[in-house]
């Protein structure tokens, strides 16, 4: 197998084949085209195939298939499609995590003298709840008052005698 001289993956256009054919070239055009046609057989027979037929009827030919073939769509590889799908999801987690977390941070955040002065005042006392009669015993039997006692502290003893009467025998 022919080892390539010249590493160019580029073929020749038709219209670079054609001018070569015909000698339409500068000098510099000429040899970057030779060099390449040392290296690629098919651009080398498309050169040779230009001597058995006629530019006109080549211009036709290709008229022709460019008409029946069309362009080609590349659709998108999975592995793109895979990394798209991966950022879509981050995205939507990261999004949720800021809104479900982001709202009970701010409220735990806040001082708080901040959150007492939000709280509403608590008024009097809340009014007790009807009372009915059939769980409570008559009112005739009640106390109508309630006899209030003082506590009253025992005093220290001040001398022997009154610790030693104090004590039990």
């Amino acid at each position: 197998m022919k080892e390539p001289v010249f590493h160019n993956d580029q073929h020749l256009t038709y219209q670079e084949l054609l001018d070569y054919h015909q000698g339409n070239l500068l000098n510099s055009e000429m040899h970057r085209l030779e060099l390449h046609l040392v290296d690629c057989a098919l651009c080398r027979e498309a050169l040779e195939g230009l001597d058995h037929i006629e530019p006109a009827e080549l211009e036709k030919y290709l008229a022709t298939v460019r008409l029946k073939t069309k362009p080609a769509t590349r659709l998108p590889a999975a592995r793109t499609l895979l990394a798209a799908a991966a950022g879509l999801l981050l995205i939507g987690v990261v999004s949720w995590l800021i809104i479900y977390y982001g709202g009970h941070q701010a409220e735990d955040t806040r001082p708080l003298a901040a959150r007492e002065d939000q709280m509403p005042q608590q008024k009097a006392a809340p009014e007790p709840a009807p009372a009915t009669t059939d769980t409570l015993p008559a009112t005739d039997t009640l106390p109508q008052t309630i006899p209030v006692t003082t506590p009253t502290l025992a005093s220290a003893p001040t001398n022997e005698n009154q610790v030693a009467a104090s004590e039990p025998a």
